[in-house]
């Protein structure tokens, strides 16, 4: 269970890094702050 919410979180994380790729980091804060 605490490998799939690792995965999870991994995939979170993923996706806002292309979020703030393709925003011009607008959204950096936010996703740093999960």
């Amino acid at each position: 269970m605490f490998h799939t919410l690792k995965q999870f979180v991994s995939l979170l994380g993923t996706t806002c890094f292309l979020i703030e790729n393709t925003l011009f980091y607008r959204y950096e804060t936010k996703c740093s702050i999960l």
